[in-house]
């Protein structure tokens, strides 16, 4: 808010949220990573364009991660690309070794 009202530039290493790309509402912020949209609709097209039928997509286990993810398997079903959805807790060695072992099984 504080940028805003001050005109003062703002640019985010981390923020993948769309809604931010309003210039608008937002002319001062800028981004040096994609937005969640463009992420989760980019990847599958890239993995048709490949060649690819499958993918895993290993993340964490919180609402952006996996809001993410399910944004992507939604825009993968069009192209005919499977992407399979494997969550880890952040931290929890076990957690990443069970996601890692699931993956395995799959023969992906």
């Amino acid at each position: 808010v504080v940028a805003g009202i001050s005109q003062l530039p703002v640019l985010s290493h981390f923020s993948v949220a769309s809604t931010l790309s309003d210039e608008a509402s937002f002319p001062t912020f800028g981004r040096t990573i994609p937005t969640r949209t463009l992420i989760s609709t980019g990847l599958p097209a890239v993995f048709k364009e490949l060649g690819w039928t499958a993918c895993v997509a290993i993340h964490r286990d919180d609402n952006s991660a996996t809001s993410l993810v399910e944004d992507m398997q939604q825009a993968a079903l069009p192209l005919d690309v499977d992407v399979l959805a494997v969550r880890f807790k952040q931290q929890d060695r076990a957690s990443i070794s069970e996601a890692l072992q699931l993956v395995r099984s799959t023969g992906r």
